[in-house]
């Protein structure tokens, strides 16, 4: 059979979007293939935030795609905030093509029943992992025997089974990063492993996380607990990345990579021999309560440079909120141990939390100019369909609103547990937070370049780039 296989399309074109590989993809595609099908992927997102085409651009290059490649079935990732799109390229498609359509991803796998009552020209959807569900499709099985499925009967109505989690995971075959747009995931960036300006692309050593973060949907697919690649696998599939691609960089996905410890450490001594071989550097995203001084010390004898720690929040009470399950002192305490050991670490923070006020604002801030992490980021807080918050907070928004849009881009622009006018915080997030976070950026890009890649770091940002970075500091002091 030909599978083709579509991304969503985001409707900006920023480089911190680099880091968004579309791992599930290219790992159904490779298995697809070992199963000797033909597969294609037609990637929305690369098109639009690499290349910078608009929509009606990628609609016809896709349509002509489905045309020439003339594919059995299509599949389609499906991602929450961008849901709008993939009813948008099915209503585009379905005139165009009689095959199986079938949708996967996290927005899939938490409203199944209604992503195939919403969108008509869909005719199945996989909840969980993909990669054994469609090679058993492809292979002629009933959609309706198969573990994950969820199926739309002729009379419309839907039969499904549960899903399974695979295991072991290392008998699925290696990603096809070939399936991907080289000349946009590869290009050299400062975003995917912050404030490194490397070539790198991106692999995944576990699946799933044995924390329930209130807000986070990143496992609903995995499902629960946590499945590892051998540390043989993870030391293979870099490998083969480091010979097949002109990459210095390797980051990895995993929720939270020190989750076994031992693991960890296992990963680090077969990624050692590599490093003798082709030196490259990689990073991690972790949690603050798993970083101790001797797992950073391993980490960066095995060329790690960086962490990313799930901070949240500094406030003690918005983390017992959201269920984090850590302490700030812990945070601080990592974030301490990564100074004292030379690694980079990169706090992902979260605003719109609830009851957040500007006094709030400002003691995150404060506490980031006391911690001193190397880099950081203030991401809006999002509520997502399957998750605890969606449902205390979600008020059935996708199961009673149409996924137009206008209306999935007003959910997802709104800040309802904030307490802050939207007007008055984009006013204190330019004064305050805008020309920290800048300074602190632009210093961690320039001690991690310099002397050597610094000139083509700041050619990639832009010098125009720059100097708005500058005018804007000096701007946000007026304000």
């Amino acid at each position: 059979m030909r599978f083709l296989l579509v991304t969503p399309r985001t409707e900006f074109r920023v480089r911190p979007l680099i880091a968004w590989t579309p791992l599930g993809l290219i790992s159904i595609g490779a298995s697809l293939k070992k199963y000797g099908h033909e597969v294609a992927l037609f990637d929305r997102h690369a098109l639009s935030a690499g290349a910078g085409y608009g929509k009606e651009r990628i609609n016809d290059l896709l349509a002509a795609k489905v045309l020439s490649f003339k594919p059995d079935v299509i599949g389609f990732h499906m991602v929450s905030p961008l849901i709008h799109d993939t009813a948008e390229c099915i209503s585009l498609i379905r005139p165009l093509f009689s095959g199986f359509m079938i949708a996967g991803g996290h927005h899939a796998t938490a409203l199944p029943e209604e992503s195939l009552r919403k969108i008509g020209g869909l005719n199945g959807a996989v909840a969980g992992e993909g990669e054994l569900a469609l090679a058993q499709f492809a292979e002629g099985i009933d959609p309706r025997r198969i573990s994950g499925f969820w199926w739309k009967n002729p009379d419309g109505t839907i039969h499904h089974t549960p899903p399974v989690q695979i295991e072991p995971l290392d008998a699925l075959p290696f990603p096809d990063y070939s399936l991907l747009n080289s000349r946009f995931y590869l290009q050299r960036n400062h975003m995917t492993i912050r404030g490194f300006f490397l070539s790198s692309l991106s692999m995944i050593a576990s699946r799933g996380c044995v924390r329930r973060c209130e807000f986070c949907s990143e496992s609903l697919t995995f499902g629960r607990g946590v499945r590892f690649h051998s540390p043989e696998y993870i030391a293979e599939g870099i490998r083969r990345l480091l010979a097949a691609y002109p990459i210095d960089g390797i980051y990895f996905h995993d929720n939270d990579f020190l989750i076994d410890r031992e693991q960890a450490e296992k990963i680090c001594e077969a990624i050692l021999p590599l490093q003798h071989q082709k030196r490259f550097r990689w990073s991690i995203q972790a949690r603050a309560d798993r970083i101790d001084r001797d797992v950073i010390r391993r980490l960066k004898k095995a060329g790690c440079v960086l962490i990313e720690i799930g901070v949240e929040s500094s406030l003690q009470k918005n983390l017992d909120a959201i269920e984090k399950k850590t302490s700030t002192e812990k945070i601080e305490e990592a974030i301490a141990h990564c100074h004292e050991g030379g690694m980079s670490v990169h706090a992902n923070m979260i605003t719109g939390l609830e009851g957040e006020t500007i006094h709030t604002l400002e003691r995150e801030l404060a506490w980031l100019k006391k911690v001193k992490p190397h880099s950081f980021s203030w991401s809006s807080l999002e509520i997502h369909p399957g998750t605890a918050l969606y449902e205390r907070k979600g008020n059935r928004f996708f199961e009673s609103h149409d996924w137009n849009r206008e209306t999935i881009l007003q959910f997802y622009r709104q800040s309802p547990l904030s307490k802050l006018p939207p007007k008055k915080k984009k006013i204190w997030l330019r004064k305050h937070y805008v020309p920290f976070h800048l300074k602190t950026h632009l210093w961690h890009l320039l001690k991690n370049n310099f002397p050597r890649k610094l000139f083509s770091a700041l050619l990639a940002q832009g010098i125009r780039e720059i100097h708005k970075l500058i005018d804007r500091i000096r701007q946000s002091r007026t304000v």
